[in-house]
């Protein structure tokens, strides 16, 4: 199933938002829910900061660019969540758990945007299949680079 990414291209940017919103978010009150919600306000920050500034249309690189911020940053945050559940150890040290988190969320960050390109060439045709295997994927590659890195 296409998540209809095509039919956001060069739509104004609100529209963009709130398409990504209804195809992504859940809308019940879970922890995913709390996480794709958390994960899609920290995507609308960044795409504001990287110079997205023109509100009337996103091209198809935009629209990339505002996905892959949103799946890197919902990673992110399912291993923060992993942290807090203390399913991942972080080393005790504050500057060095800080300076790890960094670290995990650049190679993320990296890794979203070479699976998205080695998947999917055309964004506006990517599937839900798709999408949930390079969450999946990063995030299992990720989850297993934090866990031997806080375990150290």
């Amino acid at each position: 199933q296409l998540f209809n990414l095509g039919a956001l291209s060069n739509r104004p940017i609100e529209e963009v938002f709130f398409g990504l919103a209804d195809e992504i978010c859940p809308t019940q009150g879970s922890v995913d829910g709390g996480i794709a919600l958390d994960a899609f306000t920290e995507m609308i920050v960044e795409v504001v900061e990287s110079g997205i500034t023109t509100l009337d249309t996103l091209t198809n690189q935009q629209l990339q660019t505002v996905f892959e911020s949103f799946v890197a940053n919902s990673i992110f945050d399912r291993l923060i969540n992993d942290i807090g559940n203390s399913v991942i150890r972080l080393p005790q040290d504050a500057k060095e758990a800080q300076l790890l988190q960094a670290q995990i969320k650049d190679y993320i960050r990296g890794a979203v945007r070479d699976s998205v390109a080695s998947k999917a060439a055309d964004i506006s045709k990517i599937t839900q299949a798709v999408a949930g295997s390079v969450t999946e994927d990063v995030y299992t590659q990720a989850f297993t680079i934090l866990q031997s890195m806080g375990d150290s």
